[in-house]
């Protein structure tokens, strides 16, 4: 009932704030007309409901005042509004005020206020008409107010009933649930307290654990709700004894392990250098040895070169003596044509002789008249001796120039095979050159390859070491921290524990 009375003081509280306002509406409205009285009613029915929402009394008989003071509300200014022509629409606020009733969460007031409105209506249609209606009594008019009322009102009532079932439904409710919660806030008590219980007893056998104590168990059975967690915490005691025998045997056998791998990390380190030292000279060895080969294929391409210039020379001289050799032979062909020449010289200085003998013949038939003819023919004759003479010796050095030229165009066919053969051996040479150039180039890159290799050899060699190195270190820490694992593991009590300690610990 609380929530259902808070509820109606809130509304009313609501429709004395609606009061207060209409009252001062209706005061000013009363005051521009000069119809105080009408202002002064509307104060005085608002001062009941103030004064009720400041008592916070929302008790019955005061839900059903306000139910009654409302419509007069609706009243006092449907009848400030007889001259103003708003008379009928005045009649809405009826309406208005029975729709705010519906805020006390009641059906007795709207009653109370539906009465109200009848009468009201009902009274003044026969005793002052013009306060309810423009054109005096009409009961037909009353007649449909009081429908549209009635229906107003049992809508409102059927509401107010609704909410009011609602808010005290709301707060059964609530009162069953806190009920309930009571109820299993004491099964949870109850429980609370067995759970800690068992929480103690777990606690403390998790505490032996934890100290050390692996043997032994609860051997108090707990309620039927818990009693798994009683052998859960005893099968995982047992499981933990079993796992911490289990840990400390690897542990021995972690450490025996580690320490293997020390030794062999150390001798493996130790072959390692001595690898890496070698591999280190076979690496200078292959560089210098690359350089060698760089070098002597360098040489190879300079001689290459120089060879290919020396051919170049051959091949020009050959094209030299060509020319000389074709020269010999235009000279052997124009001493041919000088004998040729001198042939005809002396067929000349032949006929010459001749004719100067005939001359001489006929001066000496002509006596002294001939005697200039026979000096002319004379020295004619001597002319002719003497060309006779000239070609004979010209003819002989021709010949003579002839076998001199014939012997060196043979020296000069000799010197063109010479050369010819030279060029070829040059062509021999130059290829072989080439292939010898073009192999130690191979060579040189194949050792540089090697050389590359032992160089990726060397660096993968000190990785190795250091891999190496790295593995010692590992193994060592690994040993170390496989003691410490052990140290730890020893401080859990188990069955048999002191005898395999000692058997353990001899071991090791």
């Amino acid at each position: 009932m609380n929530e259902l009375q808070n509820l109606r003081i809130r509304g009313l509280r609501a429709i004395a704030a609606i009061g207060v306002a209409s009252a001062i509406a209706a005061l000013a409205w009363s005051a521009y007309l000069g119809l105080y009285p009408f202002g002064i009613l509307m104060l005085l029915l608002a001062a009941a409901p103030v004064w009720l929402a400041l008592a916070g009394n929302a008790d019955i008989a005061a839900r059903c005042m306000i139910g009654a003071t409302l419509p007069a509300y609706a009243a006092v200014l449907t009848a400030l509004a007889r001259d103003s022509g708003w008379i009928l629409d005045m009649h809405m606020t009826f309406f208005a005020y029975l729709a705010i009733l519906a805020l006390l969460a009641d059906w007795r007031p709207v009653v109370v206020a539906t009465v109200v409105t009848a009468a009201h209506h009902l009274l003044l249609n026969f005793v002052a008409p013009s306060y309810v209606f423009p054109d005096g009594p009409d009961l037909s008019r009353v007649v449909f107010h009081a429908v549209v009322v009635l229906v107003e009102a049992g809508a409102l009532i059927a509401l107010s009933s609704q909410l009011e079932s609602f808010v005290l439904g709301q707060a059964q409710e609530r009162a069953m649930r806190a009920e309930v919660e009571e109820a299993a806030r004491l099964r949870q008590d109850s429980a609370m307290q067995l759970q800690r219980q068992v929480l103690d007893q777990t606690g403390h056998r998790l505490q032996e654990i934890a100290g050390g104590k692996l043997a032994g168990g609860i051997d108090e059975p707990f309620p039927p709700a818990y009693e798994a967690l009683r052998l859960a915490v005893n099968n995982t005691s047992a499981e933990l004894q079993a796992l911490v025998g289990t840990v400390t045997r690897t542990v021995d056998g972690v450490v025996t392990g580690a320490s293997e791998i020390r030794w062999g990390s150390e001798d493996l380190a130790r072959r390692t250098e001595i690898d890496a030292q070698s591999v280190e000279q076979v690496s200078r060895t292959s560089s210098e040895l690359d350089a060698d080969m760089r070098q002597a294929a360098s040489l190879c391409q300079e001689a290459r070169e120089v060879t290919r210039q020396m051919k170049d020379e051959v091949d020009r001289g050959k094209a030299t003596i060509s020319t000389v050799t074709e020269a010999m032979a235009r000279i052997e062909r124009s001493a041919g044509n000088i004998g040729s020449i001198v042939e005809i010289i002396d067929g000349l200085s032949f006929q010459t002789s001749l004719l100067a003998l005939n001359a001489g013949v006929e001066a000496a038939r002509a006596g002294d008249a001939g005697k200039g003819f026979a000096v002319v023919a004379h020295e004619v004759r001597q002319l002719a001796q003497r060309s006779a003479t000239a070609a004979a010796s010209i003819k002989a050095l021709i010949a003579e120039s002839g076998e001199e030229v014939e012997h060196g165009t043979r020296q000069v066919d000799e010197m063109e095979r010479v050369l010819s053969r030279i060029v070829e051996n040059f062509g021999e040479v130059n290829g072989q050159i080439d292939e010898l150039a073009r192999r130690s180039s191979k060579a040189a890159s194949d050792i540089g390859a090697i050389s590359g290799a032992i160089g990726k050899l060397e660096q993968s060699h000190q990785r190795n070491a250091s891999m190496v190195e790295e593995s010692s270190a590992a193994a060592q820490s690994l040993a170390g921290l496989a003691e410490d694992l052990r140290a730890s593991v020893d401080r859990f009590a188990r069955d048999g524990t002191p005898d395999e300690h000692a058997r353990v610990h001899r071991a090791a």
